[in-house]
């Protein structure tokens, strides 16, 4: 039987709530999914937390019968160090309540908490006779520096916003500890890594017409570049998965790719220390859950002749690719054709920056630039977009 008094004569004691008869019998606080005592979230107002209340009270002839649930939408989680109650959807407390912290009643897309390294699936609880609540904490607001709570349980019976001295969750499972972590920032250029993570070959010849004098199958290559972009917060152990999606700010790319590019670049150049021509078209895609990427371009020279067309749609990417969805990177293929004709000279154009979206399983929904080189191919992230 639980008690909520430091008078160790008062243990066997039980503790009835003025007028109203109650015993409480248990009142403790934990995480339903996690033997652990402690947990982290985001502070971005949507990553929350599930926090369960196990309760039991008995009127005065110690029966339980419909007195628990009867007192459910009575009990409030609260900021232990401040003293103050925590609101939930639904409810109204009277009084000067905790402006940090704020409860859902019902789990949701961002509903995931971070655990110690020792975390273990916590195994039912002895449900005999004890009903349960489970809140799912978030933030008020979003949060820029870290900042630590505890919290636990209480009885507001006239849905008072400071818990009483009688009517707290004490003993071992009185209270849980919860740190906020700041807010991710994915705009941030320093917390990104850029590797290349493949090369392919575009199988272009069986599809491609040349006109032009002295224009050969092999003057003309195709090149496809994988590129993966990490956030320092996505190490390999995290729950954290990103959903990422293009802004579709160019609408159109001289490689006619069936998605639309978030970067382009043409530009003719000579190979240094040949004296030679080379022309090269470059479109970055962001692939997309469900959809391929084909390339099918005309490609004419400035003054119109020499020219390459691609007949029929080359593949570069099926759809079943399983890239930029329920996962830790930002990917980013480069379609890149290279041209060596002297007589084949195009203006430079060159559309280097675009717009990346960035939606995670904790809430954070972001818009970041990323500028695409047109000499490397290599993507960067460079800020807000």
């Amino acid at each position: 039987m639980m008690t909520h008094s430091s008078d160790a004569a008062a243990l066997n004691t039980p503790v009835f709530l003025n007028a109203q008869d109650i015993q409480i019998e248990t009142l403790e606080v934990d995480f339903p999914e996690s033997s652990e005592r402690d947990a982290s979230i985001f502070g971005n107002g949507e990553n929350n937390i599930p926090v369960r209340v196990r309760f039991k009270f008995l009127d005065k002839s110690s029966n339980n019968k419909d007195i628990s649930e009867s007192l459910k939408k009575h009990i409030y989680l609260y900021d232990v160090s401040v003293h103050k109650g925590i609101r939930y959807r639904g409810c109204y407390l009277w009084g000067d309540s905790n402006q940090d912290l704020f409860a859902e009643t019902q789990k949701n897309s961002n509903t995931l908490g971070f655990y110690g390294k020792n975390h273990a699936t916590r195994p039912d609880a002895d449900s005999s006779d004890v009903s349960e609540v489970v809140f799912y904490v978030k933030t008020e607001n979003t949060f820029s520096v870290q900042k630590e709570f505890k919290l636990g349980a209480y009885l507001a019976l006239n849905n008072e916003s400071t818990p009483g001295n009688n009517n707290v969750s004490s003993g071992d499972h009185a209270s849980v500890g919860l740190t906020v972590m700041p807010a991710i920032d994915y705009t941030n250029p320093s917390a990104w890594k850029v590797t290349q993570e493949g090369m392919s070959d575009i199988p272009l010849h069986d599809n491609m017409i040349l006109k032009g004098s002295k224009f050969y199958e092999s003057a003309v290559t195709g090149k496809s570049v994988t590129w993966k972009l990490r956030h320092s917060m996505l190490q390999d152990n995290t729950p954290l998965r990103l959903t990422v999606e293009s802004s579709y700010s160019q609408r159109g790319s001289v490689l006619k790719t069936s998605v639309p590019p978030v970067a382009s670049s043409q530009f003719t150049q000579e190979k240094p220390g040949e004296n030679k021509h080379e022309t090269s078209y470059n479109a970055w895609i962001v692939p997309h859950q469900g959809q391929g990427i084909t390339i099918q371009p005309y490609l004419p020279s400035e003054h119109g002749s020499p020219s390459v067309e691609v007949t029929h749609p080359v593949a570069i990417l099926s759809e079943s690719h399983g890239l930029n969805h329920n996962t830790q990177d930002i990917f980013v293929i480069q379609a890149s054709i290279k041209i060596q004709n002297d007589d084949f000279t195009i203006n430079t154009v060159n559309t280097l920056t675009g717009t990346v979206v960035i939606t995670d399983n904790v809430g954070h929904n972001q818009h970041i630039q990323v500028i695409c080189s047109s000499q490397d191919g290599k993507p960067t992230v460079t800020g807000k977009g």
